[in-house]
Parts: structure tokens; C-alpha cells; sequence
């Protein structure tokens, strides 16, 4: 009898334990529309306390319209407790979620439309992603727990986010990316670009301006760069080809593959520990050069007609390109350093 009562007893558990479970999973929605005329130059910020995701997209018509969607699984109540409220006037609009209560269970989806000649300003929020495409404005976007995507922007980005991914596709100002636990991939922007991620790796290609990228845990490739590149990493490879200039391409645990086209009056440094390099370089530069490497080997696999050598040893190089000029130092250890003539083609 006893065995049929605790058999009793664990079935009805397990019941309304399925029963609350089924519950607290069913979304409750609440929808909020409206729409606030723009005149040319008005600039609008969004600030999502509550967390959800934020799309802001540019179209050809002169007022804003504001889509959002409240949503909870803990129930109606919930979503009481944030209102979405919209300022407008004096040449601005903040769009912003109010959050009411304590320990708040619901979240809101923003998707805004604003005209094409509006500026977009500041994109927050929390547990979220920001998507911005086809605006214009010196935009700072921050997010947590959420990437940050931006296409055809027309201006300069600030985006700052943890455990989520930054990528930029058409920006015209460049801009500072932060992240970790994240990559970062930018693909035409037209000026200088910072970024810097944690345990994530950062592309860049296909751009114009100046880059200093850092990373840890990640690889650094960049392509088709008319500016001069600073890139430091750890336990990843660093791979740059086509670019004006390298200023200083650093890792560890890993490879370096560069190209040097040309040389700043600062120089070039290319290092790395435990791993190999492969240098190709122009034989139109002006250096000092000196290479170095500790339980690997020195080879010049190519040498330019400009390259004068005046120590050669299986471990160290040291030598003049050209006329000489700017210091070109390339340091392995634990691994090899393979030296080539960068033919005109490549030079991008």
C-alpha cells in the first residue's frame, strides 16, 4: 500500500511539474506601432533597457517608424512592467524601453525604419544584437550577449559587445570594434579601423585606411588593405597580404604569413614564438634588415638583386636592402623564418 501511495505521489509531482513547466513556456506578446515625422537631420538614439534585439534600416520616407514586440514566458504580468516610449521633437527622437518593475522577465524587439537623410545616433541594449543597414550617422552601438552587424553605413562606428560578433559590410568611416568571445570581420570600409577582440579572430579586406587590430586566441587575416596594418595575437596565425604597409605583425604558438609592399619611417617588426614565418618582400624598399630565430632555421628562398648581406648565419641575417633605410626586424623562435622576393603582382 505504501509503495502504491509514494508511486501515487511521484506521478502527481511529475504532473504538475509539466504542468507549471508547459506554462512558463508559452510567449506572451504585446505589439506597439507607431510612426513620428523626421524632417532632414533629425537624429534618433534608441536605448533598450529591458533587453531584446534593436534593427535600425534607412528608407526614403521622412518619418520613423517604430515596431517593437514586448515578450515574456513568465506570463502577462510581466509585461506590464516595461513600456516602450517615444520622445519626439526639437530635431530628435528617443526611442527607449521603461522598465517599471524589479527583477523584470521580458524582453523587446525594436525593428525602426528612419529616413535616409536622418542621423542615426545611439543603438543600445542588453541580451541583444544591433542590425543596422542603409543609415547615416556617427553611431555608437552597444550590446551584450549579442552581435552587431552594420551595412552601408554612411559614417563612422563605435560597437562595443561581449559574447557576440562585430561585422561590418560598406562603412564609410571606419570606426573602434570591441568585443569578446567573439570575432570580427570587416569587409569595405573606407577609413581607419581599431578592433579588438578576446578568444575570437578579426578579418579584415577590401578597405581603405590605417588598421591596429588585437586579439587573443584568434588569427588576424587581412587582404586587399590601402592603409598600414598593426596586428597582435596569441595561439593564432597572422596572415597579411595586399596592404600598403605592415607596421608590426606579432603572435604566438603560431605562423606568420606577410607581405611587405612598402615601409613606414618607423619600420617593420614581424615576430613570433613557437611558430614559423614566411616573408615575402619587395625588392623596390629601402631597409635595414636583421632576422633572427632560435632552434630553427634562416632561408632566403628568393633573394632580390637589392639585398646586400653582411651576416649570414643559419640563425641570424643581417643584411641592407636597397639603400637601406627603416629597420626591418623579423624574429622566430622555436620555429623558421623563410624569406622571399615579393614579385610586382602581389603587391596589390
Amino acid at each position: 500500500m505504501l509503495h502504491r501511495f509514494l508511486a501515487l505521489t511521484l506521478i502527481l509531482g511529475v504532473l504538475v511539474l509539466v504542468a507549471v513547466w508547459g506554462c512558463s513556456t508559452i510567449e506572451k506578446t504585446e505589439q506597439f506601432y507607431e510612426t513620428y515625422p523626421a524632417p532632414a537631420g533629425t537624429r534618433v538614439d534608441v536605448d533598450n533597457k529591458s533587453g531584446g534585439d534593436v534593427a535600425v534600416t534607412g528608407w526614403g520616407i521622412d518619418y520613423v517608424e517604430v515596431s517593437a514586440l514586448k515578450k515574456s514566458i513568465w506570463g502577462e504580468g510581466e509585461l506590464d512592467k516595461v513600456e516602450v516610449q517615444v520622445t519626439s521633437g526639437n530635431g530628435h527622437i528617443l526611442i527607449e524601453t521603461i522598465v517599471t518593475g524589479k527583477n523584470v522577465r521580458a524582453s523587446v524587439d525594436y525593428e525602426i525604419k528612419i529616413p535616409n537623410n536622418a542621423i542615426a545616433g545611439t543603438i543600445e541594449t542588453t541580451n541583444g544584437g544591433v542590425t543596422l543597414q542603409g543609415v547615416t550617422g556617427d553611431v555608437v552601438a552597444t550590446a551584450s550577449n549579442g552581435g552587431i552587424s552594420v551595412q552601408g553605413l554612411s559614417g563612422r562606428i563605435s560597437a562595443t559587445t561581449s559574447n557576440g560578433r562585430i561585422e561590418l559590410d560598406t562603412v564609410s568611416g571606419g570606426g573602434v570594434l570591441t568585443t569578446s568571445n567573439g570575432g570580427i570581420v570587416v569587409k569595405k570600409s573606407g577609413a581607419a579601423i581599431t578592433a579588438t577582440t578576446t578568444n575570437g579572430s578579426i578579418r579584415m579586406e577590401d578597405s581603405k585606411g590605417d588598421l591596429v587590430l588585437n586579439s587573443s586566441n584568434g588569427g588576424i587575416t587581412v587582404s586587399k588593405v590601402d592603409g598600414y596594418v598593426s596586428a597582435r595575437t596569441s595561439n593564432g596565425p597572422v596572415e597579411i597580404t595586399g596592404v600598403t604597409g605592415i607596421l608590426i605583425a606579432e603572435t604566438s604558438n603560431n605562423s606568420v604569413e606577410a607581405e611587405i609592399a612598402n615601409m613606414g619611417p618607423d619600420g617593420t617588426t614581424v615576430k613570433t614564438a613557437n611558430g614559423s614565418i614566411e616573408l615575402s618582400v619587395s625588392p623596390a624598399l629601402n631597409a635595414d634588415v636583421e632576422m633572427k630565430t632560435t632552434s630553427g632555421q634562416i632561408s632566403i628562398i628568393s633573394a632580390p638583386s637589392s639585398l646586400h648581406i653582411d651576416t649570414f648565419t643559419p640563425t641570424h641575417f643581417q643584411g641592407v636592402l636597397g639603400s637601406g633605410g627603416p629597420d626591418m626586424y623579423v624574429e622566430a623562435t622555436n620555429g623558421s623564418i623563410d624569406f622571399y622576393k615579393l614579385e610586382a603582382a602581389q603587391g596589390g
